[in-house]
């Protein structure tokens, strides 16, 4: 309040706003009014309205900057009118309620904190939770393997002692090497060449693990194209709104012939792999032969036969350096 309010509050009750250091009921004494000054107050504490705030270093009584009735001079701006519900009982009564305002108060945050300490707690459990799925998932998606040399092969055994020969194995491994991860292929005389170039010579019974994903029959069928193939087939599939999330069916038969026949050096056949989005069909016609050779590159050939629901058909072939 102003100066001019000031004078008509001079013998009744003021507030005392002090801050940090309480709030306070007070008689209004006098008003001291100089010119070009701000103007100040002369009080007598009465009450307390609002308790300071705690300080660890000091009992709570230190805490009071006022006693009661203490005649004081404070500036007008921590002066102002008090409410007709904040009129208040004798000072110790009015300390006693302040102390049980304060003690609600700390009660309520500390409701507040430990429901915030919930909601923390409850979060960890969340994402730990998260993190162990995700572990059980990761696992699920994996075939552990472990490796062996027997007589002049090495290979992979799984945990129903199904056999995987590494010699010319397609799959990309996982490993682990002094607690480092490592991903890459086997290349040859036991040895694995992981993606940073790093040479491994697994002892036995050493660990592997390889996701199930690679012995998908599409998964299989798309590593056994040459990048440029493979490129071909996605540009095409493309050009008829499909991708290879909209595969509904696979039948490779060169995954078919590769794993009954043993010590074959020739394949030909056709696949036939059918893609389905909300408005159209396509099937698609593999054609492919294959010769494998020990010491030149593999002769390979692919062709792609299109066809749509609608009628529409194309057709991209591709062959290596060695084809026809």
């Amino acid at each position: 309040m102003d100066r001019r309010k000031a004078q008509s509050y001079i013998g009744k009750l003021v507030k005392v706003d002090m801050a940090q250091q309480g709030t306070y009921c007070a008689t209004l004494k006098d008003v001291i009014a100089e010119p070009r000054k701000p103007w100040k107050g002369i009080v007598q504490i009465k009450a307390v309205l609002v308790l300071p705030e705690f300080n660890e270093s000091n009992p709570l009584m230190q805490q009071l900057p006022f006693k009661k009735n203490e005649e004081v001079e404070l500036d007008g701006a921590k002066l102002s009118p008090l409410a007709n519900e904040e009129l208040p009982e004798d000072f110790t009564k009015s300390l006693i309620t302040a102390s049980e305002k304060r003690i609600k108060q700390l009660r309520c945050a500390r409701q507040a904190t430990l429901d915030k300490e919930k909601l923390l707690l409850d979060l960890i459990e969340s994402l730990n939770s998260n993190d162990n799925q995700e572990h059980v998932d990761s696992c699920e998606e994996d075939i552990l393997y472990t490796f062996h040399h027997d007589g002049d092969k090495y290979i992979l055994v799984d945990n129903q002692d199904e056999r995987l020969e590494l010699e010319d194995c397609p799959f990309i491994f996982n490993w682990s090497v002094k607690g480092q991860h490592q991903t890459g292929q086997y290349d040859t005389n036991g040895c694995f060449i992981a993606e940073s170039g790093e040479r491994y010579y697994p002892k036995e019974g050493a660990v592997f693990t390889i996701s199930k994903d690679q012995f998908d029959p599409y998964v299989i069928l798309r590593n056994e194209l040459e990048p440029t193939a493979l490129l071909s087939l996605e540009k095409n599939l493309h050009a008829y709104q499909m991708k290879h999330d909209h595969l509904i069916e696979c039948h490779n038969t060169l995954l078919s012939q590769l794993l009954k026949v043993d010590g074959q050096k020739s394949f030909k056949g056709v696949n036939f792999l059918t893609y389905k989005n909300n408005a159209d069909l396509v099937i698609v016609q593999h054609h492919y032969e294959r010769e494998l050779h020990n010491h030149k590159k593999d002769k390979v050939y692919d062709r792609f036969e299109f066809t749509t629901n609608q009628g529409k058909r194309s057709v991209v072939m591709y062959t290596n350096e060695y084809s026809r």
